[in-house]
Parts: C-alpha cells; structure tokens; sequence
C-alpha cells in the first residue's frame, strides 16, 4: 500500500514530492553510512580524514543514542532542539569518566559542572550533525523541511583578543629573543611565523622545508595536507602565503638551506607532535609559561590572548590597511570567499603575487635588528643535535 508523507509526500533531488511506502523510506543509521562513505572516499581526495571520520562517527552515533535510529523524516525540529539540550547535560570524555552508563543514565546522574561540555562544543556538534541533515535534505530529498531552523546554542565563552603594539613590543624584544635564549628553534621562529603570516598554529608547526619553496619571484609557505602528518581545519586552509620580507630579513631562508644541507626534512626539527597535534606542543609552551613570562595581560574587556591571539592581530591589521581586497585576505588566512556569491564557484586561487601587499601590510613597527642573525645560533645547534633528532 502507497502512503505519503504526513506532510505532503517525499521531496525527490528533482524538487518533486511522490508517495513513498513506509519501508522505503530509511533509518538515518543507513543514511548515515552512506554520508560517511562519500566524505572518506570523495574525490579528487576525501573531505574526510581518517582522524575526522572518526569523530565525526563518535558524534553521531551519540546522535542516534539520543534520538533513536528513527527514519529519517521523522527528524524534526523539536528532535533536534531534545537533542540539543540533552546534549548540553551529557559531560564530556563521558567514556572515560563515567565507563558502562549510557545517555538516560548519565541523563539522571548528576554531573558537576565541570564536567559538562561548553557552548562551542554544543555549537560544534550541532553543527556537524546540521550539515549530514542539509544532506539528507538537499542531496538526497528525505526532508521536506530545515530541522536544524531556529536550533542553535547561545555562547557566552569569551572570544580571543588581538595583541596590542605594547603587547607585540613585549613578546619580541624580550631577553628571550634579543639574547637568543630560547631553548628550541621552534621558540623563536614560530611566534614571528604566526605574526607576520596569520596562518594558525598547527598550520605554522607542521611545516617541512619543502613547504618553503619560489614561485614566480615570490617566495611563499605551502600550507597544505600532502605531506605525512600534515592537517589543515578546511579546503580553504589550502593555500599558498608570500614569506614577508620581515622574516626573509631574520634570516629564514638561510635558516631553511641549513636545514637542507644536513637533510633534515621538518622546519622545527626539535619541535614534537603533541597529543593534538603538531602545534600542541607550541601552543602550550607560548601560552602557559612565554606569554605569562612578558607580562602579557588579558583585554580589559575579558577576552583572551593567547597564541590564536596572533591570527586574530594579523587579520585585523590586514584588513584595517585597505592593502587589498576582502577576497585576497579571504585567500593568504585560509578563509572561504564570502560576499561573491555564483562568482566564487567558478574563481580559483589569485596569483600569490597579487597576495603580497597583504602579507607586507603586517608591519607592526616592530624592532627585530637585535636578532637578526640569531637564526644561526638556533640552526648550528639543530646541527649538532640532527643525528639524535633524525633518530629519535
């Protein structure tokens, strides 16, 4: 027997209803399988790795606990603000704290505050879930409407601030950078990176000494995933960013040929991957012992600075100098190109050339003649270490 929807029938991707019998329409556990296969195995590479994929297959299968294996059409709005809220009760690491409880049980368990999640981390989930539920509905025509209209999350977690002039003036003219006393070469390299670049810090850490290459009279970062360990957040973290001319004058490219010529193939060779990643390491160092260390001092309006502190600083002096369009700081920070509209399906990368005048905007009146030969202290002791670091 043929039954339509309640609603009127099932959308096709046509944009057509039809009547649909009840077995035909399917449990959002299959759907999902198909969703997971595409994103692991899209071409011309997934948009998925295999880190991603399994968190994005955690998040779900919390999902389905939460609101049942339910057809797909019956995934409603009200489903989704239940499961927002009973999301927001759930604490985090809930496998490790609370082993063998499932959701109703931790549902009526008291759980401190601490342990429960924060609203970006709601946000996030609602956000993962949103976009397989776009899919079913644009895509694939199980919904004939939005579930996720109207369902958000109200974050009252505090932003990051940008660095100030005083606060640059203080992590760059240290004793730290105008002795050479950082202990590793990441130390001094890294922070100066993030500044004159913006690019984020797992991004800035991961680099490899090929990633530092010429083109078209332009040297520039690669930031790209190619690479063995390499990550980048999104497509658009795909990119290409010209070397400011404040870094070639620290000595970075010579940095980088001392580097090749003992073949050592990571441009922080005494930098180790993290429990999260390659910047772990670097973000903890910077954030829980340097930036305390130069008395940098969160914004009077309570947020936070920290390493991210630098992207947010060079995006804001990038797009405060009016150097170049809206579309070319889009491209050097690893943006989507918003406010183009059809235009952007069909625009590719500009020539990094033209993205030049955004890096050489970053110039902050920042004093750096006191070290700018330090990089050889730093590269001839990852000479005499090389060896150990190639082995260890």
């Amino acid at each position: 027997l043929l039954s339509p929807y309640t609603n009127g029938g099932l959308l096709n991707p046509t944009g057509t209803t039809s009547a649909v019998t009840r077995v035909d329409i399917p449990h959002i556990s299959g759907v999902w399988a198909t969703y997971a296969a595409e994103k692991t195995a899209g071409l011309p590479r997934p948009a998925w790795k295999p880190k991603t994929a399994a968190g994005q297959q955690a998040v779900f299968l919390e999902f389905k606990e939460i609101v049942g294996d339910l057809p797909v059409h019956q995934i409603t709005r009200e489903k989704m603000l239940l499961y927002r809220d009973k999301v927001s009760r759930l604490p985090t690491n809930r496998r490790k704290r609370y082993p063998g409880k499932n959701v109703a049980e931790l549902l009526n368990t008291e759980i401190p505050a601490d342990h429960l999640p924060s609203a970006r981390t709601v946000h996030e989930r609602l956000v993962q879930i949103g976009a397989f539920l776009k899919w079913c509905r644009e895509t694939k025509g199980y919904l004939t409407s939005d579930p996720m209209a109207g369902v958000h999350v109200e974050s009252n977690s505090r932003s990051y601030a940008a660095f100030t002039l005083t606060d640059l003036k203080r992590l760059f003219n240290s004793e730290k950078y105008e002795r050479g006393q950082h202990s590793k070469t990441c130390q001094f390299w890294v922070p100066l990176i993030a500044v004159y670049t913006g690019a984020r810090q797992s991004e800035i850490a991961q680099l490899t000494t090929s990633n530092v290459i010429e083109e078209d009279n332009v040297w520039l970062f690669a930031v790209t995933d190619e690479g063995e360990g390499q990550q980048i957040k999104t497509r658009a973290g795909v990119r290409k960013v010209p070397i400011s001319s404040k870094l070639i004058g620290l000595g970075l490219l010579d940095y980088v040929a001392s580097l090749k010529a003992v073949s050592e193939k990571k441009l922080f060779p005494d930098l180790p991957r993290g429990t999260h990643g390659w910047g772990h390491k670097v973000s903890r160092w910077f954030n829980d012992t340097y930036r305390k260390q130069c008395g940098i001092e969160p914004d009077p309006t309570g947020c936070r600075k920290v390493f991210h502190s630098f992207r947010h600083t060079a995006i804001t002096k990038a797009l405060s100098a009016n150097a170049a369009s809206l579309a070319h700081c889009q491209q050097v920070f690893g943006h989507e190109k918003s406010m183009l509209g059809e235009t952007a399906t069909y625009m590719g990368p500009f020539p990094v050339a033209t993205l030049v005048p955004v890096i050489e905007a970053l110039d902050y009146g920042l004093d750096h003649s006191s070290y700018k030969n330090a990089w050889k202290i730093y590269a001839n002791a990852l000479k005499k270490a090389s060896p150990r670091l190639r082995s260890s």
